[in-house]
């Protein structure tokens, strides 16, 4: 029974619970070609969302409900993009995701030890100038096109992130302003650019299937105005977390994130002033500890400047920590001695604990 590796991303056409040589699933068609999704790979976490790499359980993938914006004919995912890594098998003829209790042992008669599927909306990126009215917290025109932003807690199927800057700190959308306007300035008098957004979402579909309404699930803007933060103490952020398995050999490291160089009222804002240190830790382990990956990351102050990045690239050899894989989920903490003092501790990112997007190979 020959398996190997196989790579598919395209439309769901159909998707629904079942069974197949005596093992709960997920019968998933795409392609022209039929997926079969172990309930062993959803307990383990293998299904997951774009962009937070959250886990999906089977119910949420196999609900039949809409997801917000779609008509009641357009049932659950069918429409929706999968992005599938798994396993094709020669006798049946299908593609398997299933969790291996042993990948490495299995890899003689395994392709892709670690199979996984990305189930989200089929994406819809829309990038531009923010335009009148106003946005509010449901609703944000981009190049005239209204966008509805939807709620966190909306829909659990959807990746769960709130309207945030470029720099991954949150803000209030009624408070960004638009392109079309008078000039804005921050309060030393420098002239604003004007704002602009990334929508990441979807258009929602009529009982015909013909898009409607452009839904967004992911709002980032663009804007150094720190008036519009939703906090303006101080803060540190993760735009990526990324991590390249390269069986058995090493795995390599890839964040970042933004930290902030001005903090309070925005009309009067005080500079930190200092090379702040950043550190990033990882908390997956079984001894329920924190432990640090890399060195310590030092971001220094940019006059000017109300936000920094920072980032951390490095390659860890397998048997060099005891943790003979990529970090799962990560913690990021701004451990900056003068800001420990003045706030009673580190820093946490603000939207917690991350969870790591694992890539093979």
């Amino acid at each position: 029974m020959p398996r190997f590796a196989v790579v598919l991303e395209g439309e769901i056409e159909s998707i629904q619970a079942g069974v197949f040589n005596g093992r709960n699933c997920v019968l998933l068609a795409m392609l022209n070609q039929e997926v079969i999704i172990y309930d062993t790979a959803i307990l383990n976490g293998r299904i997951v969302k774009p962009e937070t790499w959250a886990a999906l359980s089977i119910s949420q993938i196999t609900s039949p409900d809409p997801l917000p914006g779609n008509a009641a004919a357009i049932r659950g995912f069918v429409g929706c993009t999968a992005i599938v890594s798994g396993n094709y098998d020669s006798d049946t003829k299908r593609i398997e995701v299933d969790h291996f209790v042993n990948p490495v042992g299995s890899a003689g008669d395994v392709g892709e030890p670690f199979p996984k599927v990305i189930l989200g909306p089929p994406e819809t990126v829309i990038g531009g100038a923010i335009t009148p009215p106003p946005a509010t917290d449901q609703l944000i025109n981009v190049n005239d096109l209204p966008v509805t932003v939807i709620q966190q807690t909306e829909d659990l199927r959807l990746p769960q992130l709130p309207p945030r800057n470029e720099f991954g700190f949150l803000v209030k959308l009624p408070a960004v302003g638009t392109s079309v306007g008078p000039q804005r300035n921050d309060p030393s008098g420098r002239p604003l650019p004007p704002p602009i957004a990334v929508v990441n979402g979807y258009f929602g579909k009529d009982d015909s299937g013909k898009p409607t309404v452009a839904y967004g699930y992911d709002v980032v803007v663009d804007s150094p105005d720190r008036s519009i933060l939703v906090d303006p103490g101080h803060q540190i952020s993760v735009t990526k977390a990324q991590a390249r398995d390269r069986k058995n050999i090493s795995y390599d490291i890839n964040l970042q994130g933004g930290i902030t160089l001005e903090v309070g009222d925005p009309a009067t804002p005080r500079r930190v002033g200092v090379t702040q240190r950043v550190a990033v830790y990882r908390n997956d382990g079984n001894d329920g500890q924190l432990h640090r990956i890399g060195p310590i990351i030092d971001v220094p102050d940019v006059r000017g400047k109300p936000f920094a990045r920072w980032r951390l690239a490095t390659t860890i050899p397998y048997g060099a920590t005891p943790f003979n894989q990529p970090p799962q989920q990560i913690i990021v903490r701004n451990e900056t001695p003068a800001v420990k003092l003045e706030v009673g501790g580190p820093v946490e990112a603000a939207m917690g604990e991350r969870l790591v997007e694992i890539i093979k190979g």
